[in-house]
This record gives C-alpha cells, sequence and structure tokens, in this order.
C-alpha cells in the first residue's frame, strides 16, 4: 500500500537526535498541508508505514511500534511477549513495511525488524517479526 492521490501520507518529524519528542505528521497529498500533528514517541521515528483502512504504523527509537488511525493509538506491538527471557529494552524497533500474502491475494502482512540496543562485541540475533495485517497480531 501507498499514499494514492487525494489520500493521507504520513510522514516522521525530523528533529536532532537528543531533541524534543518527535510528532508525526499526517499530510494532504498532493499539496502537502498539514492535517494532523501529534506526539507518536519519545525521541525520533525510525520507520514509518501506511496500511490498510488508513492505517499508520510507526517505529520509534523509545523501544515501541505503534499502530495508529489518524492521532488515536490503535495498538502497541510486543513482538517479544511469547519469547521468554527477553527484557523489553534489550531490543528497540528499527523498521516495519507492509506486505502482501503470495498465497492469499485478499491477505496483508505487516512485518517489524528488532535490533539489540546496545552494542557488545558478541552481539546476539536480530529479529524479523511477520504479523497479521489486519489484527496486528
Amino acid at each position: 500500500p501507498g499514499a494514492t492521490p487525494g489520500g493521507d501520507l504520513g510522514l516522521p518529524g525530523t528533529l536532532a537526535r537528543g531533541t524534543a519528542p518527535a510528532p508525526a505528521l499526517l499530510l494532504q497529498f498532493p499539496s502537502m498541508k498539514k492535517t494532523l500533528e501529534f506526539k507518536a514517541h519519545d525521541g525520533e521515528i525510525e520507520d514509518i508505514a501506511l496500511g490498510p483502512d488508513n492505517k499508520v504504523v510507526t517505529a520509534g527509537r523509545d523501544f515501541q511500534c505503534c499502530v495508529w488511525q489518524q492521532d488515536q493509538l490503535v495498538t502497541g506491538l510486543r513482538w517479544n511477549e511469547n519469547l521468554p527471557g527477553i527484557p523489553d529494552k534489550a531490543y528497540r524497533y528499527q523498521a516495519c513495511r507492509f506486505g502482501a500474502v503470495e498465497d492469499n491475494a485478499g491477505a496483508l502482512r505487516l512485518y517489524t525488524v528488532q535490533v539489540p540496543h546496545k552494542r557488545e562485541r558478541r552481539p546476539p540475533p536480530c529479529y524479523l517479526t511477520k504479523w497479521d495485517g489486519k489484527s496486528f497480531l
């Protein structure tokens, strides 16, 4: 999915590292007039993806990945809730993307990438998580 003429386009805030919280901006295409601004994350927004039903997914450097409908939080994703022993602050979300399901034309997936927060000499593995693109489970 992507922006279509006359649709909304979500763009991350452009703030330098260590500055005020990053706002999420929704801009009207093609005029690029701001239609909505709200606080999405504490710190920078790492990535943003446009999904079905005007949903926007944001991955922040604050260890959170959120699904939004306009400026309302729909859900926060928790990639490690089924993996015992991985603390919440050990990994951060680096990327999020929607993708079609090859053998099911009507289905949609959300993929997120989790990377270790701290650099180590022997780094732990990175993770790629596949979510249902409509229920976000």
